[in-house]
């Protein structure tokens, strides 16, 4: 997630991050370079597909959209 926080740095504006879930959403706010933090809640947070959805509505907002290297990102961005 720090890098992704990084690489969005780099491509100037200001920095959103998506918490799913509560838990990680005061880490992310304390970040240096985050200017918003965005909470999604819910168990069908855990699945891809929902996700990916939240992700393809939020869109329309951004001009890029990141992920972790993680397997969670790995898992949603390509759904996007």
């Amino acid at each position: 997630t720090r890098s992704a926080v990084a690489a969005a740095q780099k491509l100037g504006g200001e920095v959103h991050v998506l918490v799913l879930g509560a838990e990680g959403a005061a880490a992310a706010a304390k970040r240096p370079g985050v200017a918003k933090v965005l909470v999604a809640k819910g168990d069908s947070m855990a699945l891809a597909e929902p996700v990916a959805a939240l992700l393809i509505s939020l869109a329309p907002g951004y001009d890029a959209l990141l992920a972790p290297g993680s397997a969670a990102g790995k898992n949603v961005l390509p759904r996007v």
